[in-house]
């Protein structure tokens, strides 16, 4: 990285925009990163269920070609990024918060894909759950108009509404997935469902390793609290309890060992 770290300025675009050198490393990188992972197609799995065929294993394809596109390359090109040091601050953190991004969106979508193949009933989004929330508190009905009909939901009211909010809240649970397996809805929904192989079991120690923990904590630190090339960000007061504006002029997020973490992801 530049000793030089103004990063409070407007940056020029050659600024982001990698070299031939970084191109062809990147390129090697991802040959190497890169998996044709496929769905098993014999006899002993049910890919020919109808199920599987609407249902997850469009999601499986979609899931591929985000990992070894969209994951593949934003990894790739960070790491090779990361191993030059002709680059600013800010530079290093755009491509690495590029990459903690689509890491943590694989692991999302890597749970909306088990969760449909093992018949889970998470609801995904809340605006599919809001959704089957208000449509199981009514009804729906034909209704006359101008001679022809036209179909009105007609919601339910008083304590039968309440009643139906209550049972149609408890048929759909939201799905989430944490880092804290005693919080994580979609872990304690497969524990109550599921028997656990060892496929299922890989993938938990995978998602709870330390590494994929702390790879979760930077990600809501970037969402939730600042980004990785900030110099002044809000941290702890030093001597007492309170909270005080903090100033870094190498910035609060330390690069030190950071590929080793994401190429472990």
């Amino acid at each position: 990285m530049k000793e030089e770290n103004n990063i409070h300025r407007n940056y020029e675009l050659q600024e982001f925009i990698f070299d031939d050198e970084i191109r062809d490393t990147t390129e090697i990188k991802i040959k190497k990163y890169r998996s044709d992972f496929a769905v098993k197609t014999d006899k002993d799995y049910a890919v020919n269920d109808i199920n599987a065929v609407l249902r997850w294993m469009p999601l499986f394809e979609e899931l591929k070609y985000y990992y070894n596109n969209d994951v593949c390359i934003a990894c790739a090109v960070c790491l090779s990024v990361m191993e030059t040091n002709k680059y600013n601050l800010r530079t290093y953190a755009y491509y690495y918060e590029s990459a903690v991004h689509r890491i943590e969106a694989v692991w999302e979508y890597v749970h909306i894909l088990l969760g449909e193949i093992l018949g889970l009933e998470l609801v995904v989004g809340k605006d599919i759950y809001e959704s089957n929330i208000k449509y199981r508190t009514g009804t729906w009905d034909f209704v006359k108009k101008d001679g022809s009909y036209n179909l009105i939901f007609k919601p339910y009211t008083g304590k039968k509404l309440e009643a139906a909010i209550e049972a149609a809240k408890k048929e759909n649970i939201l799905l989430n997935i944490s880092s804290n397996r005693k919080k994580s809805i979609f872990h304690k929904n497969l524990k109550k469902k599921i028997s656990i192989n060892s496929n299922l079991g890989k993938i938990q120690e995978l998602y709870f390793s330390e590494e994929a923990c702390e790879m979760h904590r930077i990600r809501n630190e970037m969402v939730h609290r600042r980004p990785l090339g900030s110099k002044f960000t809000v941290g702890p007061f030093v001597i007492g309890p309170g909270q005080a504006i903090c100033v870094n002029p190498e910035g609060w997020f330390s690069f030190k060992d950071k590929d080793i973490l994401l190429e472990k992801n």
